[in-house]
């Protein structure tokens, strides 16, 4: 159900309540109505009576009341079904405490988005921050135009180093400079050596302008293959090998011409491994005794 705009007085409250309990939703979309106390209280009796509601979206409400956060947020994570979240524009960056009211929601939601909050540089970062750190199940979560920094990125970074969970990460419209992105782009392919490469962050896809183009694979598995196949296979990285072990040498050469096999027809794994043997030390390969 869509109610966008409408003037949600107590007797139009009432008798939408009544067709709630008669009509399941699974959509309750509420935005631009200057919600307020009153209003807070209609979406939270109607999260109530719709136990098939998977998506609440009130964005373009001012939530303006830590007591009317902690309410909202308490019934949509007690709530069976509801696994998406939208509070686009409700002004959350004007107080932390509804900032801290709120951000606890994300743990327990598949998608959430945020934008438009000025969340830059505030505690709300941080408490992101903790949360995606301990791996919730949160699949997408947008934060695009929330005036967030340099700083902000380095602490996103962190936490999603350890999180394996989220998919895509939207961080357009910010205020990252250079810095910044390259904070948040050595989180999805940090290219000091293949061991670096290796523990970078598989599973997060970030669309921003110049950072969108990784971990696009649903399968993190394959994240990692390509990153790894795209240092192996350039000729001007040779240097990852410098410090490979003698022993792995046939492993890496075999990694790299089953990957450039995985299209019928495709000579890209004979032109790779081609490249890493013509530049890496092969007399010592044949010195080895397999």
């Amino acid at each position: 159900m869509v109610l966008s705009a409408v003037q949600l007085n107590e007797d139009v409250s009432d008798l939408l309540i009544e067709s709630f309990q008669k009509s399941p939703l699974k959509q309750l979309i509420l935005n631009q109505n200057g919600l307020g106390a009153q209003g807070l209280r209609f979406a939270v009796k109607a999260i109530n009576l719709n136990t098939s509601l998977e998506c609440l979206d009130i964005r373009s409400n001012i939530i303006d009341s830590e007591d009317d956060a902690v309410l909202l947020v308490d019934e949509v994570i007690k709530h069976p079904k509801i696994d998406t979240l939208i509070l686009d524009k409700c002004e959350l960056g004007e107080s932390d405490t509804i900032l801290k009211a709120i951000i606890p929601a994300l743990g327990n939601m598949v998608a959430v988005s945020l934008d438009k909050n000025s969340i830059g540089g505030k505690v709300g970062v941080e408490l992101i921050a903790e949360c995606l750190a301990s791996n919730p199940v949160l699949r997408r979560l947008s934060l695009q135009g929330n005036l967030l920094t340099d700083q902000d990125a380095q602490v996103l970074a962190n936490a999603l180093k350890t999180n394996e969970n989220l998919r895509t990460l939207y961080l357009k419209d910010n205020s990252f400079t250079t810095v910044g992105i390259g904070r948040m782009f050595e989180l999805v392919y940090n290219a000091i050596d293949l061991n670096a490469i290796h523990e970078s962050n598989h599973t997060c896809s970030l669309v921003e302008n110049e950072l969108s183009g990784f971990n696009i694979l649903m399968d993190p598995k394959r994240n990692r293959h390509a990153k790894l196949m795209m240092a192996l296979s350039s000729r001007f990285n040779m240097l990852y090998l410098d410090d490979t072990p003698i022993e792995i040498m046939p492993r890496v050469v075999s990694f790299v011409q089953g990957r450039g096999q995985l299209k019928e027809g495709s000579n890209l794994g004979l032109n790779s491994v081609y490249g890493i043997l013509s530049e890496w030390n092969m007399p010592l390969l044949y010195k080895f005794e397999l």
